[in-house]
């Protein structure tokens, strides 16, 4: 746990790094939610098609 500032570049850095990974992680969040909700809906279809 680095504080804001507390070691110059290195803080900017290493929050830089924070960041990217939480928008990477949010970023694949969404993928799996959005397969998750099409593969429901396919299913949903099939059912209804039935």
């Amino acid at each position: 746990m680095t504080v804001i500032g507390y070691k110059g570049c290195h803080s900017v850095k290493d929050n830089f790094m924070t960041i990217l990974i939480v928008v990477v992680g949010l970023i694949i969040l969404a993928l799996i939610a959005i397969v998750v909700v099409l593969a429901l809906m396919m299913a949903v279809v099939e059912k209804i098609d039935k």
